[in-house]
């Protein structure tokens, strides 16, 4: 990998940096390049960050620093929900 932007600073930066050029050189349609690039590191974040929590919503929801109700929309938007969850979500 080679960085050689001043702008950015932090390793995430770069990781981001290196990223978005390696989608520009090998996607075909650049269109909704934003939206894909958004929902591909959402879901990624989600899914690790979940599972490094014993998918503990409230530990989540604290570590990624969001309301525990926008952490549940993002779970099911992605379907990452576990089973427990969903059997709670449906228990009256």
């Amino acid at each position: 990998m080679n960085f050689n932007s001043q702008a950015t600073s932090q390793p995430s930066e770069r990781i981001v940096e290196f990223l978005v050029k390696q989608e520009l050189k090998n996607v075909d349609d650049p269109s909704g390049l934003f939206d894909r690039l958004i929902t591909n590191v959402e879901r990624t974040l989600l899914t690790l960050i979940y599972a490094e929590c014993d998918h503990v919503q409230t530990k989540t929801a604290l570590r990624l620093g969001i309301d525990r109700n926008t952490l549940h929309k993002k779970l099911s938007k992605y379907n990452l929900l576990t089973n427990e969850a969903r059997v709670s979500k449906e228990t009256p």
